[in-house]
C-alpha cells in the first residue's frame, strides 16, 4: 500500500501534467477571484482561500507577519516608474482578524504615500515597520532621490505612521525589480535583506562604516540604523529569503541558481563577475523549474500540513504560473534540493506568485501580482497591458484527504503574552512561531526572571530557541545566563542545540565589538571542526569567519584536512574562515611556524588566490614546485604572486621551466604571469620576458590547438611583441584558420603595429575571393583603427561588397564622427544605400558618434524608404511563416546552439555565463524569440549594452564591460572572448544602446540551422 506522501506525489503529478505555459503577454483576460481560485491545482487535501483582493489592496508584493499575527504587505500601483516630485500613491497595508475561512475581515491602511515598496518587516516593538521605499524627491524634480530603507512609527497608536526616519540609503533606482528586498530578522540582531539586480550603490550607517554593492548581493544591517555589512556577494537579482531550524539563511534568485544557502563571506556566480579567489559559493541544486524568475521561497516546518512536508521549500515561479516544491536532504552540513512535482499549478497566466510566506497558522500565504505581465526586461515597461489595480493574496491550507483536517490554529497575540506564556512557543512545531516568541522575549519590555531550569527535557527547538531569547537581552543584574549555565554540556548536546550555541557566540562576539561598554564576561570553550555533527562544525566555522582571530588556525587547518569531499558548503565556509584569519599578521606568523605535509600545503596554497596580499603571494612562491602538480588551479597561483608579490624574477624562471615542452600549459602560466603584472600596473617587461613571449607565441601559431592559438594572440596583442609582428602577420592571412582567429590575430596586429594591421585587413576585405565571414571581421578591424587610412579602406570596400557585408563595413564606419561623416557622404553621392542608415546598430552608432545634425541627415537619406521596423517586421514574418513549414528538429539546434549562442549564454548547465542564462527561454514564445535574435538592440538590458573604449592610439575597443580588475579593463567580444585593456591606454569610456550581440544573426546562421535553432529554443520550457 503507497504511503500518503507517495500518493500525494502521484497526484501531484497528474494535476500537472495538462499544465500550459505563459506567455510573456498573458492573452487572456482577467478573472475574477474566484474564477482564478478554481484555475489553481493543488494535491488533493489542500485548499486555496482567498485572504484579500482587489478593491481592497492592489499589487501586493512582499509580506511579513508581526508578532500580533497580523500580515503586512507592500503593494504598488507606480510600478515600473517610480513617481518623481510627487508622493507616491503606493501603500502598505495590515491585514488582520482572519475568519475560519482565510479573509482577513479587517484591511487598514498603514501608509499611503509610498513609491514602489518592496522590502518590508513591522517590528517587534509593535508600532513600527522597515519599509524600503523610493524617495520621489522635491517638487520640480527630475530624477528620485534614490531608493532608502526608511523606519516609519505610529507614535499615537491610531493604526497610521505619523513618524518618518531614513535609515540606509539613497540605493539606486535604475531597476525597480529588486532594488532592496526581503528583510528577514534573526535574534542576532541583524535584519538580512537582498540586494536586487543592476543598481550599483554605496550606503552606510551611523558608525561611518560604508558598503559599496553592485547588482545581486545579500546585506544586513541593524534596525537602528547603526550599521550596515555585505554578507554574501554575487547572485543577479536575488528576491525572498528564509531560513531553517539552523538559522542557516537561503534566498531565491534568477539567472543563477533558484535557491542558494547563503555562507558568510562567500562569492556566487553572476553575468560575467570573477569569484574572489576562492572559488564561487557552491550550489545546492541542479535544476532550475524551467525558468530563470524564482522568488518569494519558504522553507516549511509546522505541523498544519502533513508531516512528509517538513523541511520542504516552497518557491515562487511568476513566468510559469506556478509554486515550485523542493525536498531538502543534507549531505553533512550541505543541502541537496530534490526536485518534486510542482505545488501548485494555474491555468490562469495571470496567476503571479511573487512571495510565499508560512503562517503563524502553519498555512502558506501567497503574494499574488496578479498581472498581464511579469517580465521586466521581456516586455516594454511602458507596455499597455502591464495591470496596475488587481492582486490577491491567498492562503493554503490542508483540509485533508477526506475534508475533516483540524482548522489552522492560530496562535494569538504575542505582544499580549507574559513571558511564561512566550516560553512555551519556544519549543512550538512552526518554525516562525519559534521565531516570533524568541524575538518577543527579547524584546519584552523591562526586566523579568528567566525561567528555571525545567525537572524534565525539552526538545531541542526549545532550548536553542531559550539560548536566544534569555542571552540577546540586555544584561540583567545578578541573574546567571542560561548559556554560561550550559557550558558543561559540550558535544555531546543535540547538534541543534550545540550549533545554536556557536552561532549565539558569534553574535555576542559582534555585540560587544559594537557596544564595547557593554561588554559581558564570556567564558572560554575549547574549538574544535571535525566532530560527529556537521551542522556545529558550520556554526563553529562561522563563527570564526565573523570573528578571526589567530589562535584558531589549528582548529582550521585540521578542520579543513578532514573535511568529508561532500560536504562542499562546510569545506567553504572553513576555507573562508581561513583567509579571514590569515588577514591577521600573527596568524602568518603562526602559519609559518606551522609543520604542513605535501597535502596541506596544496589545501592552504589553494587559499591565497582569495589574499590579495604579499604574504599570500611569497606563499605561493614559495611552493610553486609543489602546487604544480594542481595544473587547473596553478594559472591563478602564477597570476596572484604576480599582482601582489614582488619575486617576478622566481616566477619568471618557474613558468620558463614548466614542462616547456606542453605548449599550452606554457603559454597559459605565462599569460597568467603576463596578466598579473598588467593588473598591478607600474611594472615593465624586460628583455628576457619579452625573448619568452616570442619564442611562446611562435609556438603557439604553429600549433593546431585552438586554446593555444588565442593565448598566444593574447600575449602578442597585449605585450605589443614586435618580435611576433611577422609571425601575427602571416597568421591572420591564413584562409584556412576560423575567421574568429584570424580577426584576434589582426587584432593583436593592431595592438603591434596599426599599419601593418590595417594594410592587411584591408586586403583581405577587398578580396571577393576571401569568405564573407573574414571580410566582416576585416571591416571590424578597421573601424577599431578608426583612422583616415582605414576609412579608406572602409570606403572603397563599400560600393562593391554584397549587402550583408555593407552593413558591417557602414557599422564599422559609423562609430567615430570622422567614419560617420564620411558613411554618411557616400550613401548622398550614390554609392551605397540609404537602407543601411535603417539598421538599428548603424543608425545608433551614427547618433553616438556625436556627428552634428546627425538625425537631420539621417531623415534626409531615408527618405521615402519603407522604414527600418517594417523590414524588420517583414524579415520576422518571412522566417514565422519558414519556421511553420521547417518542421526543424530542436534536437539539431542544440549543437547550432552551442556554435552560435553558447560562447556568451549557459542553457541546462552547459555554456558561458557572460549574457543571461536562457534555462526556461521558450515561454517567451516564438515572437519574441526571433525578436530577440533578429533585432537585439531593440530591448537591451541596461546591464548588458555594448561599452565602448576610445585608446589614446586612436583606436577603439568595443563589447560587454565583465569587470575591472586593478589596472586592466575586462571585456568580452561578440564571440564571448575576453578582451583585456590597460587603463592607461584609455582616453574616454561610454556606454552605447546598443547590445553586444551580433545583428546579423539571419544571415551568418544558415537559414535550416536557424530554425533548428528556434525549435531547440522554444522547447526549453518547464517540464510538467
Amino acid at each position: 500500500m503507497p504511503s500518503r506522501f507517495s500518493a500525494l506525489t502521484l497526484s501531484l503529478l497528474a494535476s500537472v501534467a495538462f499544465a500550459q505555459e505563459g506567455p510573456l503577454v498573458a492573452p487572456t483576460d482577467p478573472k475574477s477571484p474566484a474564477d482564478e481560485r478554481k484555475a489553481f491545482k493543488l494535491p488533493p487535501g489542500f485548499d486555496a482561500q482567498l485572504v484579500a483582493s482587489e478593491p481592497d489592496i492592489m499589487k501586493p508584493i512582499q509580506m511579513a507577519f508581526d508578532l500580533k499575527g497580523r500580515l503586512w504587505v507592500c503593494t504598488s500601483q507606480e510600478y515600473p516608474f517610480p513617481a518623481v516630485g510627487r508622493p507616491g500613491r503606493d501603500k502598505l497595508y495590515v491585514l488582520d482578524d482572519f475568519g475560519p475561512d482565510g479573509k482577513a475581515r479587517k484591511v487598514t491602511v498603514f501608509a499611503d504615500d509610498l513609491n514602489i515598496p518592496i522590502g518590508v518587516l513591522p517590528l517587534p516593538d509593535g508600532k513600527s515597520v522597515l519599509v524600503s521605499t523610493v524617495d520621489p524627491g522635491p517638487a520640480g524634480s527630475d530624477k528620485p532621490d534614490g531608493c532608502w530603507i526608511w523606519k516609519l512609527t505610529d507614535t499615537d497608536g491610531d493604526g497610521k505612521a505619523d513618524h518618518k526616519e531614513k535609515l540606509f540609503g539613497p540605493f539606486g533606482t535604475r531597476d525597480t525589480h529588486g532594488m532592496v528586498n526581503s528583510f528577514t530578522l534573526m535574534p542576532d540582531g541583524w535584519v538580512y535583506a537582498c540586494h536586487g539586480y543592476l543598481n550599483e550603490d554605496r550606503a552606510k550607517g551611523r558608525d561611518g562604516h560604508e558598503v559599496h554593492m553592485q547588482s545581486g548581493n545579500v546585506f544586513r544591517f541593524r534596525p537602528d540604523g547603526s550599521r550596515i555589512e555585505v554578507f554574501t556577494r554575487g547572485q543577479v537579482n536575488p528576491f525572498g529569503m528564509t531560513f531553517d531550524a539552523y538559522f542557516n539563511l537561503y534566498n531565491a534568485d534568477c539567472h543563477s541558481k533558484p535557491i542558494t544557502q547563503l555562507i558568510r563571506g562567500a562569492v556566487y556566480q553572476s553575468f560575467g563577475k570573477p569569484h574572489d579567489g576562492l572559488g564561487f559559493g557552491p550550489n545546492m541544486i541542479n535544476h532550475d523549474h524551467g525558468s530563470t524568475a524564482l522568488c518569494g521561497l519558504t522553507w516549511y516546518e509546522a505541523d498544519q500540513f502533513p508531516p512528509e512536508f517538513k523541511s520542504t521549500m516552497f518557491l515562487g515561479n511568476v513566468v510559469t504560473n506556478r509554486i515550485n516544491f523542493d525536498k531538502i536532504e543534507f549531505v553533512g552540513s550541505t543541502p541537496k534540493a530534490i526536485q518534486q512535482p510542482d505545488f501548485l499549478v494555474s491555468s490562469d497566466f495571470w496567476f503571479r506568485p511573487v512571495d510565499i510566506r508560512l503562517g503563524p497558522d502553519g498555512c502558506l500565504y501567497v503574494s499574488d501580482f496578479y498581472n498581464r505581465i511579469i517580465g521586466h526586461y521581456e516586455v516594454d515597461l511602458k507596455h499597455p497591458g502591464r495591470d496596475r489595480t488587481r492582486g490577491r493574496i491567498w492562503r493554503i491550507v490542508w483540509k485533508g484527504l477526506d475534508g475533516k483536517a483540524p482548522p489552522p490554529k492560530p496562535v494569538g497575540d504575542l505582544t499580549k503574552m507574559k513571558p511564561d506564556e512566550l516560553g512555551k512557543l519556544l519549543g512550538h512545531p512552526n518554525i516562525m512561531v519559534r521565531m516570533w516568541a524568541t524575538h518577543a522575549l527579547i524584546n519584552y519590555p523591562g526586566q523579568y526572571k528567566q525561567a528555571a531550569e525545567p525537572a524534565h527535557a525539552l526538545p531541542a527547538v526549545y532550548e536553542a530557541h531559550r539560548m536566544w531569547a534569555d542571552e540577546a537581552r540586555p544584561v540583567v543584574e545578578g541573574i546567571p545566563h542560561r548559556l554560561d549555565r550550559k557550558m558543561k554540556v559540550v558535544r555531546d548536546e543535540d547538534s541543534l542545540v550545540a550549533a545554536h550555541r556557536f552561532r549565539l557566540r558569534t553574535a555576542e562576539a559582534e555585540w560587544d565589538r559594537e557596544r564595547p561598554d557593554g561588554l559581558r564576561e564570556r567564558i572560554k570553550e575549547e574549538l574544535r571542526i571535525g566532530g560527529d555533527h556537521p551542522q556545529v562544525d558550520r556554526a563553529v566555522a562561522d563563527w570564526m569567519t565573523a570573528v578571526p582571530k589567530p589562535e584558531n588556525l589549528p582548529t582550521l587547518l585540521s578542520g579543513l584536512q578532514h573535511v568529508p569531499p561532500a560536504d562542499t558548503h562546510l569545506r567553504h565556509a572553513i576555507r573562508i574562515a581561513l583567509r579571514e584569519t590569515l588577514r591577521d599578521p600573527a596568524a602568518w606568523t603562526a602559519l609559518k611556524g606551522t609543520p604542513l605535509d605535501d597535502k596541506m600545503v596544496r589545501l592552504v596554497g589553494d587559499i591565497m588566490p582569495g589574499l590579495p596580499t604579499k604574504d599570500a603571494a611569497d606563499y605561493l612562491v614559495s611552493h610553486l614546485a609543489l602546487l604544480a602538480a594542481d595544473g587547473g588551479r596553478l594559472p591563478a597561483y602564477i597570476e596572484h604572486a604576480s599582482r601582489y608579490g614582488d619575486a617576478h624574477k622566481t616566477v619568471f624562471d618557474f613558468v620558463a621551466k614548466s614542462k616547456p615542452d606542453d605548449t599550452r600549459r606554457s603559454l597559459a602560466l605565462f599569460r597568467a604571469y603576463e596578466r598579473g603584472l598588467e593588473q598591478k600596473g607600474g611594472v615593465r617587461f624586460d628583455e628576457a620576458d619579452y625573448a619568452l613571449a616570442d619564442k611562446l607565441v611562435a609556438r603557439g601559431l604553429a600549433d593546431r590547438d585552438a586554446q593555444a592559438v588565442q593565448t598566444s594572440l593574447e600575449i602578442a596583442g597585449g605585450m605589443r611583441l614586435k618580435g611576433s609582428a611577422d609571425a601575427v602577420a602571416a597568421f591572420a592571412m591564413r584562409k584556412d584558420r576560423h575567421e574568429n582567429q584570424r580577426v584576434a590575430a589582426f587584432m593583436a596586429l593592431a595592438a603591434i603595429d596599426p599599419e601593418r594591421a590595417m594594410t592587411l585587413a584591408g586586403k583581405v576585405l577587398g578580396d571577393p575571393d576571401e569568405p564573407v565571414p573574414a571580410r566582416e571581421k576585416a571591416a571590424q578591424v578597421l573601424g577599431g583603427i578608426g583612422s583616415p587610412a582605414a576609412y579608406t579602406h572602409l570606403l572603397a570596400a563599400l560600393e562593391r561588397a554584397p549587402a550583408r557585408l555593407q552593413t558591417v563595413i557602414a557599422a564599422s564606419m559609423a562609430g567615430k564622427a570622422e567614419g560617420a561623416d564620411q558613411l554618411l557622404k557616400a550613401i548622398a553621392t550614390g554609392k551605397a544605400s540609404g537602407r543601411l542608415l535603417q539598421d538599428r546598430a548603424v543608425q545608433t552608432r551614427v547618433i553616438e558618434s556625436k556627428l552634428p545634425k546627425a538625425n537631420e541627415r539621417i531623415a534626409e537619406l531615408t527618405k521615402g524608404l519603407p522604414s527600418a521596423d517594417q523590414r524588420m517586421t517583414e524579415l520576422m514574418k518571412q522566417r514565422r511563416a519558414g519556421f511553420a513549414k521547417a518542421k526543424a528538429d530542436p534536437k539539431l539546434g542544440a549543437a547550432v546552439f552551442k556554435t552560435n549562442c553558447g560562447t556568451c549564454h549557459q542553457l541546462g548547465g552547459e555554456g558561458a555565463r557572460i549574457g543571461p542564462q536562457l534555462d526556461g527561454v521558450g515561454v517567451r514564445g516564438l515572437d519574441r524569440l526571433l525578436e530577440d535574435i533578429l533585432d537585439p538592440s531593440r530591448n537591451v538590458d541596461q546591464a548588458m549594452r555594448t561599452t565602448i573604449l576610445s585608446l589614446k592610439d586612436g583606436r577603439s575597443v568595443s563589447g560587454l564591460l565583465l569587470r575591472e580588475e586593478g589596472q586592466v579593463y575586462v571585456m568580452a567580444d561578440q564571440q564571448g572572448k575576453e578582451v583585456r585593456v590597460a587603463k592607461d591606454d584609455v582616453e574616454d569610456r561610454r556606454t552605447s544602446l546598443l547590445s553586444p550581440m551580433p545583428a546579423n544573426l539571419a544571415e551568418t546562421i544558415k537559414e535550416e540551422d536557424f530554425y533548428r535553432l528556434m525549435a531547440y529554443l522554444l522547447e526549453q520550457r518547464a517540464k510538467p
